[in-house]
């Protein structure tokens, strides 16, 4: 039994070897693996923060447009209330002058309508003193002729 005892203890100790060149194999693909799959995960990380910055990056970008378009529209806002104010103020300033125009027309047609009115009245009443006057002197001339008829038929029937 010694003879099959050695055997069995030499076949043992094969197997252990064996058992341990495979065990040790496997430490050794499980290491080769967790290596792969360690510089697979430090790749993602590395992608994955890039990729982040990446995002970062247009943000801010975004950002800094959004600002400037909004300043750009109030800056818009702010020169078409102004152009808008200017053209108020101009179109306010033209209508005064245009009113002021008109009632300097009207005050000077009035005047002139005045004196137009005025020239007319003189003119008639002189127009109207001169018939008075003419008249008057007729009648003073036919109560003198009349007065003289009568004197001078008194006379022819004394």
């Amino acid at each position: 039994m010694t003879n099959e005892h050695e055997a069995m203890v030499t076949d043992m100790e094969a197997a252990a070897a064996r058992a341990k060149e495979e065990h040790k194999a496997a430490i050794a693909e499980a290491s080769e693996e967790n290596s792969k799959l360690q510089k697979g995960l430090e790749a993602e990380t590395d992608a994955t923060t890039a990729f982040a910055e990446e995002l970062a990056d247009a943000n801010a970008l975004l950002e800094e447009e959004r600002a400037a378009a909004s300043k750009q529209l109030e800056e818009e806002r702010a020169a078409a209330s102004a152009t808008l104010e200017e053209e108020r103020a101009a179109a306010f300033a033209t209508l005064e002058e245009e009113r002021a125009a008109a009632s300097k027309r009207l005050e000077d047609e009035r005047t002139e309508a005045s004196a137009t009115l005025e020239e007319e009245r003189a003119a008639a009443t002189k127009q109207l003193e001169e018939e008075r006057a003419a008249a008057s002197k007729r009648l003073e001339d036919e109560r003198t002729a009349a007065s003289a008829t009568l004197e001078e038929e008194r006379a022819a029937a004394t």
